[in-house]
């Protein structure tokens, strides 16, 4: 009995390990799913074996030790970003990871992040944008130096975008099937 046990500990650790480390496909999407997928199972089986029990003590073990990880990969923005831009998963996958009412500031804190993020490269795209329109404003301005009534300067690029528009496409987007090929989406 003690040995089946053991082997239903290491079991939960499988199928994780193989789809993080598959070198086909990028895998960082997956990572915040499965470390919670994870986290969930290891906190089960403590149940199930009773938290002063060998294994249950083995099961704190490995959920403290998983649970440093998360909390050091949720700190990443590129983690949450690969995760909410795989059309696989989207905004939806922390939906259904996190079902119990108290997660609502986990969904909200992950939320915030994302904005943040794609604030940070909406701004740096338009930083690029603003010096290219410069760059071809001052070719522009050498090949008509002698045109002083020109109207081009109506016609420069200001503003931002529309944050809404393009940030509301990711967060409401539905997931697609699951045996589709990213790569090729």
């Amino acid at each position: 009995m003690i040995l089946y046990n053991i082997l239903k500990l290491f079991t939960i650790f499988v199928q994780p390990s193989k789809k993080l480390q598959e070198e086909k496909y990028p895998t960082m999407n997956y990572a915040i799913p499965q470390y919670l997928r994870l986290l969930h199972k290891l906190e089960l089986l403590r149940n199930h074996f009773g938290s002063n029990t060998v294994l249950g003590k083995a099961c704190t073990s490995a959920y403290d030790k998983m649970e440093k990880y998360y909390n050091i990969i949720k700190t990443q923005n590129f983690a949450i970003s690969a995760t909410i831009c795989d059309p696989q998963f989207n905004f939806n996958v922390f939906q259904n990871l996190y079902q119990e009412a108290n997660r609502n500031a986990h969904r909200a804190r992950i939320r915030k992040q994302f904005q943040n993020v794609f604030v940070k490269y909406e701004q740096r795209e338009l930083g690029l944008q603003v010096a290219a329109a410069e760059a071809e404003a001052i070719v522009l301005q050498k090949a008509t130096e002698s045109d002083h009534d020109s109207e081009s300067d109506l016609f420069k690029p200001r503003g931002t975008t529309d944050f809404e528009t393009e940030h509301g496409k990711w967060m409401k987007q539905q997931p697609i099937k699951r045996d589709t090929d990213i790569l090729r989406y």
